[in-house]
């Protein structure tokens, strides 16, 4: 639970279409991250709509009122209906709308490996640590 809770608090309000139960089901795939292992697999997940942008070969047009011609590019596949021709140096950074944030951008980041940077042995020092001394260290 505090795994999948600190995941949401590192999205914040980023736009995004994960539900909680796939909150949940990352949770249990980073089972042993850190909370500083997490706010790095969120933050890299947060990178993989722009990374989409990046290497697109082709934008469609999307309705929306907010854009400046009532519409903003977002990448799409070369077969998608409306696919044009363009790289993101050919669009305005103000005709740009990046995908929102999807639970296969965590999927991608936390299968790239990295996962864990304190191993189960240290955990279970720190456990013990804690049993003996107390979260603050002082004994009580």
């Amino acid at each position: 639970k505090a795994r999948s809770y600190m995941m949401k608090l590192h999205l914040g309000s980023t736009p995004n279409s994960i539900r909680n139960e796939d909150f949940d089901d990352l949770a249990v795939q980073t089972d042993g991250y850190s909370g500083s292992d997490l706010s790095v697999v969120v933050r890299e997940a947060l990178m993989e709509p722009l990374r989409q942008c990046q290497i697109a070969t082709h934008f469609k047009k999307v309705s929306d009122k907010d854009g400046p011609e009532g519409f903003f590019y977002m990448p799409c596949r070369s077969s998608d209906y409306g696919a044009e021709k363009k790289t993101l140096m050919d669009i305005g950074s103000e005709e740009l709308k990046c995908p929102d944030v999807v639970v296969d951008d965590f999927r991608t980041i936390i299968s790239r490996g990295g996962g864990a940077t304190v191993s189960p042995s240290e955990l279970v020092r720190f456990e013990k640590w804690t049993a003996q001394f107390g979260s603050d260290g002082s004994g009580k």
